[in-house]
């Protein structure tokens, strides 16, 4: 993945100067094969796909990058595992160099935090891909690194059904009966400086022998539907450089890795996603942007009548409101109490009729003597 500053990208630079001595143990395999063609099939096993960033990346670039990555990937949605920097910003040289020292350490073989997080991360994967799922994992300089140590820790079960696509890895990784991994390809540019940290690499790349992992894999020796596939793909991918700049080749979404993670998105959209599904997603595509339009067009309606209309309507109730209140202060409450006056007359009127007027009787008092 790419860092938005150059000083995260150079970073890369320094972890090739500080363990540039150290030596990948891991024998190239002399086997060249073409790279076939992924067979559509109609019922698909589950897929999902993982991503572990290099180093000197914030938890934003990741997101950044697991969008662009899931467009490649026909909207796959990324289950990023971040792999975290000790930077607090682009400009903290403190939290950069301990990044690299992180880097330098895990080549030696040191199982960091991040290898256990990364090796949680693909199991919870697993169990959401199910028992015949698979589980896609991209992984990137440190990475790779991080993922290579994670795969010596993972159970071969486990590993049968991963397959893991580095590019710029820090660590080739490699299929063994140890670690039979569903499928494995290291993509390096070649101008790539990270190959003076990965002789296996720098040595496949000297003698042409791309490497392949002949009877290990998913199905080998049993007539599966992916021995031959396992069988015959080549371990290392080198690449043409097309920035032509080492640093701008190196990035995951640089011209050159972004190239061949087209290529990997088309092939996993062919494997996992099945036809209906991307018939439909091909219908949605196209009658998306009617669809928009009709939409648009109908909330131009709306804004044009019913929206006015709203309007005039509330403005009517509130002059009503307005009037109801004008009324009852100037007209109703006169005429109530015209109306009280004149039910006070009748019922006067009433009793002087009935007799029942009170009538006022002195009362006799007797004179002094």
């Amino acid at each position: 993945m790419a860092c938005s500053s150059n000083r995260n990208i150079a970073a890369h630079c320094w972890a090739v100067l500080l363990i540039l001595a150290l030596s990948d143990p891991l024998p190239v395999v002399a086997t060249v094969a073409p790279l076939p063609a992924a067979a559509p099939r109609l019922f698909l096993p589950r897929a999902r796909l993982t991503l572990i960033n290099g180093v000197a990346h914030s938890l934003a670039h990741v997101l950044e990058a697991s969008r662009e990555v899931s467009q490649l990937f026909g909207g796959q949605p990324v289950d990023h595992c971040h792999n975290p920097t000790a930077m607090k910003d682009d400009d903290d040289y403190y939290g950069w160099g301990l990044d690299l020292t992180q880097a330098g350490t895990q080549k030696l073989g040191r199982h960091t935090s991040e290898v256990d997080s990364l090796i949680e991360h693909l199991r919870e994967s697993l169990d959401r891909a199910g028992p015949n799922g698979r589980v896609v994992h991209i992984a990137h300089s440190q990475g790779a690194l991080i993922t290579r140590l994670a795969v010596d820790r993972m159970d071969p079960d486990e590993l049968r059904r991963v397959e893991v696509i580095a590019f710029g890895g820090g660590a080739a990784l490699r299929r063994s009966p140890e670690s039979p991994l569903a499928r494995c390809v290291n993509y390096y540019s070649v101008n790539d400086p990270i190959l003076a940290i990965v002789p296996s690499a720098e040595r496949a790349l000297r003698s042409g022998f791309l490497g392949g992992a002949r009877g290990i894999g998913v199905g080998a020796g049993d007539g599966g539907a992916d021995e031959d596939f396992a069988q015959e793909e080549p371990e290392f991918v080198f690449l043409t450089p097309r920035g032509g700049d080492p640093i701008e080749d190196h990035q995951l979404l640089g011209p050159t890795y972004g190239e061949a993670l087209v290529w990997e998105g088309r092939r996993f959209v062919t494997m996992y996603q099945p036809a209906p599904y991307r018939v439909s997603k091909a219908f949605v595509r196209a009658v998306g942007p009617f669809a928009l339009s009709v939409h648009r067009a109908n909330v131009a309606v709306l804004k044009r009548t019913v929206v006015p209309l709203i309007l005039a309507l509330m403005a009517v109730l509130d002059w009503l409101k307005t009037r109801c209140k004008n009324l009852a202060r100037t007209m109703v409450l006169p005429l109530f109490a015209l109306l009280q006056l004149m039910w006070e007359g009748i019922n006067e009127v009433v009793r002087n009729r009935r007799g029942d007027e009170e009538r006022y009787d002195p009362v006799p008092t007797k004179s002094p003597a």
